[in-house]
């Protein structure tokens, strides 16, 4: 059967349910933690071979057993995701029953990292209506166990160009319908998916190429598609969305009207099989700049990453907080603005730490596409938790303004993720490690924001989970004089230098005046341990109050702190 227009193969009407499951979706819970301890097979479609029986990566591991029996004749997606704490999973998928003591009988695929090492999945495995199967996820190590959600998952028909009707395809115009036809694929075959969206709102069309060598190019048309009269009713056309294999857009879409949406060739030579997909998103855009961001040695590409990058040992950068309210897929774009920016992204999980680039890492990729371009497609997020978007560039000169697109099956919180790092000591003691009280007053006036936060032996510190903005910063520690100094957060992190703050504030009222000194010389010559030993007027902490604590005292005599006002 062809593929073609009304009375083809993809002539029925899809109906988009937004937020609703995939209809013959499933999904399950579970936890291995406690369960029963088997020899997993290794990854293979099919496997050949069980886990070595030296060291600990799987001949011991817990498992958890799930059946299921498909609605429906056609390829599935099984994808299991560990729930915090996260741990590295494995997937193993049979056919019939699963006999532990024979890990390799009736096994048909067996698969360990899908996207990166907290999820494992398998995709595109033909399943019979009617016949059970087996779902067995376990550890990738002996260790690694924990609770888990697996989605199975039905895939759309695959179908094909070749040898269906022909047409002369338009040329892109951007976001803007095509005014012209292309003059290289005046007869290419093209396939049509017929949908009515349910509600008005953004989706994201895309059309994956399944046959090597197949450049697929999409088409979108409202309400009619007429082959003779390819720019009628036009509304955007695209070759390449991330590669020569997979195609598409994002476009608003009216709930209630009919779309057709064609897949054809980049050129009259280019035609073969294809999975076109239609899914509701939820879309965050902005725009941010590396310039003048602090520094960090970034990670290399990986999915997740293990090394650092050699080229990248202090390139600029700046964050993104990601947090989906329900499960999610999304998909993550940036794309220059400046001339000769070549961006890099990284994904993280739960936190990221500029001084430790390989923790909780997930993913990490330099272009998509062209060098102006990176991202991700297809990352699967949980609900609830913190994703974090490192941009930065691919090597120490790279940096510049960028926007960012976040596109989400479910509604998230997408923010600009900003903190502030620095150095501030105190000037009697400057090599010990303390605490250092922070005020930040935001040029928009909506309210004071105070953090304690500790300070390094080499003065340093860092302040999280900012607000895009200008602010100006008190800086105050016990027994010194604050400053005030302002910081811009609204275009990235930043770093800022406060110097030492001056000491002699015995009772920590932000003024050195007959107060301060009335404590010290009732506690001179005291020191820690008697009675009336004073801490707050041991200016230098040396453990006595003697002249060194009177001589700072009588430096900063009559000078009171910074204040805001």
């Amino acid at each position: 059967m062809r593929d073609g227009m009304a009375g083809g193969l993809l002539a029925a009407v899809l109906t988009l349910l937004a937020c609703l499951p995939v209809p013959g979706q499933v999904s399950y819970q579970g936890d291995t933690r406690g369960g029963p301890r088997f020899r997993r097979p290794t990854g293979g479609n099919p496997p050949i071979a069980l886990a070595p029986t030296g060291g600990t990566n799987g001949n011991n591991v817990p498992y958890h057993v799930y059946t299921f029996v498909p609605a429906e004749t056609r390829q599935y997606r099984i994808v299991s995701t560990t729930q915090a704490p996260l741990w590295d999973n494995f997937i193993v998928l049979y056919r019939g029953e699963f006999q532990p003591a024979s890990p390799l009988t009736n096994v048909m695929a067996a698969n360990d990292d899908f996207g990166n090492t907290t999820r494992a999945g398998i995709d595109a495995v033909p399943l019979t209506a009617g016949q059970t199967y087996t779902i067995v996820v376990t550890g990738f190590s002996n260790t690694s166990q924990g609770a888990f959600e697996t989605t199975i998952t039905p895939l759309p028909p695959t179908v094909a160009t070749t040898g269906n009707p022909v047409f002369n395809r338009p040329i892109p115009n951007g976001d803007r319908p095509p005014v012209q036809l292309s003059t290289v694929a005046t007869a290419v075959p093209f396939g049509v998916m017929e949908f009515t969206p349910a509600e008005t709102g953004i989706y994201r069309l895309t059309s994956r190429s399944l046959t090597p060598g197949f450049n697929n190019f999409t088409v979108l048309y409202q309400d009619r598609f007429l082959p003779g009269s390819p720019l009628t009713s036009v509304l955007i056309a695209n070759e390449n969305l991330t590669d020569e294999t997979l195609s598409g857009f994002e476009v608003t879409l009216t709930g209630g009207r009919t779309y057709f949406f064609v897949t054809t060739g980049s050129t009259m030579d280019d035609y073969g099989a294809y999975v076109a997909t239609v899914e509701r998103v939820y879309r965050h855009t902005m725009n941010g700049t590396t310039a003048g961001a602090p520094v960090y040695h970034r990670t290399a590409e990986g999915a997740p990453p293990t090394a650092l990058d050699t080229q990248a040992t202090a390139v600029p950068y700046t964050i993104y907080r990601i947090t989906p309210e329900t499960n999610a897929i999304a998909h993550f774009l940036v794309t220059s603005l400046t001339p000769g920016y070549d961006p890099f992204t990284a994904l993280y999980h739960t936190s990221f730490a500029p001084d430790r680039p390989l923790e909780n890492v997930l993913l990490a990729n330099d272009d998509r596409g062209s060098a102006e371009r990176s991202g991700f497609e297809d990352v699967p997020l949980m609900a609830g938790t913190d994703y974090f978007l490192v941009v930065s560039g691919y090597n120490n000169a790279d940096f510049g303004d960028f926007q960012l697109t976040v596109s989400l099956t479910r509604p998230a919180e997408v923010t600009p993720y900003r903190f502030l790092t620095g150095t501030v000591t105190r000037a009697e003691r400057p090599r010990e490690p303390f605490e250092v009280t922070l005020t930040f007053r935001p040029a928009d006036a909506s309210g004071d924001i105070t953090r304690t936060v500790p300070v390094d032996a080499e003065g340093r510190f860092t302040v999280r989970d900012l607000r895009a903005t200008t602010y100006r910063v008190r800086a105050r520690a016990a027994h010194t004089l604050s400053r005030v100094v302002e910081v811009d957060l609204s275009r990235g992190a930043r770093q800022i230098t406060l110097g030492a703050l001056p000491g002699g504030d015995a009772n920590d009222d932000n003024a050195v005046d007959v107060l301060d000194l009335d404590a010290l010389i009732r506690a001179f010559d005291a020191e820690r341990g008697q009675e009336h030993y004073d801490p707050g007027a041991d200016f230098n902490g040396d453990g006595s109050v003697d002249v060194l604590d009177l001589d700072t005292l009588l430096r900063n005599f009559d000078q009171a702190g910074a204040e805001f006002d």
